[in-house]
């Protein structure tokens, strides 16, 4: 056999086997590519998730705090009031929290009169037999303590609002009326749209009847019926989906085609299910990539064994990357929500919570800083407020930031005196310094699961935020100072 036919069978043999090995490749980096798409899409669902979560979990505890003594005092004495007196007394209140929090209103409904009345006043009387008034009685026949209901705001120019509804009882736990507060959309609707930049994303919120509630697109200012205040609907199949939706699982994975799926994932504290589409990009063609490589033989075998490892390597790191994002705050180094509410599923796993401690935490202040010293002073408030706070109490429990400037520590024991707890902590917050600003001042409610051995771990959550919302209101109270204003 002559030179030049060893060359042609050498040549033609490299040739077959670079191709079925370039083929090979292919597949394996289809299906890397195909798999790392949708860890990633998991991954934005559980951060989306945590926003959408973190946006309510504020206004939703303001709402509990309206079921207090005062309020209480005022609905039980209805008829030791004029109209005109019991309207001033409530929308006072309530002027004062929306005015405290920056919410867009507040609404308190006797069980006296039924009356609607916000901080502008008294508006009307609900009636049973007014559609735009069955939101109170549908809430009452649920049973439930609290829920979020999308809504117009008659109050208020008829906007589409999110209102907090709380039910309100006194110690014998008769109904005494219903209260909360309302957030427009704006904040949940920049969430999606951040993430729709990410190439092939489309999200939405969806209701329990596949209702699409929220989606980046502005509704219209003002809703005039129910069907108006939703912007269509998912597709059958997804209806499907929600319908069957098995809320024990973190979420469902639903497959259009190799490059494109479905995750619906349901988001218990506003009763919504996130729906995030996907539509990958297009994989060249193998006869594509054979044509080059038998044009290139050697040389576009080393090119393609080396892009092919370099892009492995990169999706490893990059799915790393995203998971060590996924699991920590960037910017204070602590555990973040996402971790958070996994702890919290281990902790709803213990049986005696008489051992377990929990400590909500909130800084005061960072919006006077932010926007009188600088968002570098605010940064370095909250950054100061994590370190003290891990420091501190490290050794005893798992420390998380859950929002802008809120922090929460679970600890699976129970803390023998709260009081020296808080005590101490505060001494220790009193002794830091920074570069831009002088002193830290942060809220902190404590509550043991010793003191509601009948209670769940939500109720342990709700008291220490509620603990740290008194502490918040005594520090404010204390040193004479205007929250709106952030100064004396």
């Amino acid at each position: 056999m002559d030179k030049r036919r060893i060359m042609e069978m050498a040549t033609l043999i490299l040739i077959i086997s670079f191709g079925f090995s370039t083929i090979i490749s292919l597949v394996s980096l289809s299906s890397l590519i195909s798999k790392n798409d949708e860890e990633e899409s998991i991954i934005y669902a559980n951060q989306i998730s945590n926003e959408i979560t973190a946006t309510f979990s504020e206004p939703r505890a303001v709402s509990l705090s309206f079921d207090n003594t005062f309020i209480h005092e005022v609905l039980e004495n209805f008829d030791a009031y004029t109209e005109e007196e019991f309207s001033d007394i409530l929308s006072k209140y309530l002027l004062d929290k929306v005015e405290d929090f920056g919410y867009d209103t507040g609404f308190i409904v006797p069980a006296n009169n039924y009356g609607y009345y916000t901080e502008h006043g008294f508006l009307k009387v609900l009636e049973p037999t007014n559609p735009d008034d069955d939101w109170i009685f549908n809430f009452l026949k649920s049973g439930k303590d609290y829920e979020l209901n999308l809504d117009n705001d008659q109050a208020n120019g008829n906007r589409t609002t999110v209102f907090i509804n709380c039910k309100m009882t006194d110690e014998e736990g008769n109904f005494l009326g219903a209260c909360g507060v309302g957030l427009t959309l704006d904040d949940i609707s920049k969430t999606l749209e951040k993430y729709e930049t990410l190439e092939g994303y489309s999200l939405v919120l969806a209701d329990k009847d596949g209702n699409i509630t929220v989606s980046s697109a502005e509704l219209d200012g003002q809703i005039t019926d129910k069907a108006s205040a939703h912007q269509g609907m998912v597709s059958d199949e997804l209806v499907d989906v929600i319908k069957n939706y098995d809320k024990s699982k973190s979420y469902e994975y639903v497959t259009l085609d190799k490059n494109s799926f479905f995750i619906v994932k349901y988001i218990p504290d506003c009763d919504w299910y996130l729906i995030i589409d996907y539509e990958g990009g297009n994989i060249p063609s193998v006869s594509t990539i054979l044509i080059r490589n038998l044009v290139a033989c050697f040389v576009s075998l080393v090119v393609v064994l080396v892009a092919t490892n370099a892009i492995i390597s990169y999706s490893e790191n990059r799915s790393k990357k995203y998971k060590d994002e996924a699991e920590r705050d960037m910017m204070t180094g602590l555990k973040n929500r996402r971790e958070y509410e996994r702890k919290l599923e281990e902790f709803r796993k213990i049986r005696l919570y008489e051992n377990v401690t929990v400590i909500s935490l909130d800084v005061n202040g960072l919006k006077y800083v932010n926007d009188n010293v600088g968002h570098a002073a605010g940064d370095e408030l909250i950054k100061g407020s994590a370190s003290l706070i891990d420091d501190f109490f490290k050794d005893i429990g798992y420390t998380y930031r859950t929002g802008g400037d809120e922090f929460m520590v679970l600890i699976d024991k129970c803390v023998d005196d709260p009081e020296k707890l808080e005590e101490d902590f505060k001494a220790k917050v009193a002794t830091w310094k920074g570069k831009l600003i002088d002193e830290i001042h942060i809220s902190i409610g404590v509550a043991r699961g010793v003191d509601y051995l009948d209670g769940s771990i939500e109720d342990l959550l709700k008291a220490a935020d509620k603990a740290m919302y008194i502490d918040k209101a005594k520090y404010y109270e204390d040193n004479k100072i205007d929250r709106r204003q952030g100064r004396r």
